[in-house]
């Protein structure tokens, strides 16, 4: 017959190891919301870009294009833009 294991030192072992994978969980998912908000960054910046100074009525075609409505497109533009 096989000894049991010790008790409180498997319970050890499993505290430490769930520990463990909390830690890289969190980890990832701070990665992951910093990879998000580079990606919005980067998304606002350029359709801020293409509607400066673009023809009159590109607004409202953009507010076609995207599934965005125009208020929402201005105000992320605003603030995204990198020269406030």
């Amino acid at each position: 017959m096989t000894p049991q294991p010790n008790r409180e030192q498997a319970r050890a072992e499993l505290t430490k190891n769930l520990n463990a994978a909390l830690t890289a969980r969190q980890a990832e998912l701070a990665r992951a919301e910093e990879i998000r908000n580079a990606a919005e960054a980067t998304f606002w910046q350029t359709v801020d870009g293409l509607l400066d100074g673009a023809y009159h009525g590109a607004r409202a075609d953009a507010e076609e294009a995207l599934p965005f409505k125009r208020d929402y497109i201005g105000k992320q533009t605003k603030k995204y833009r990198t020269n406030n």
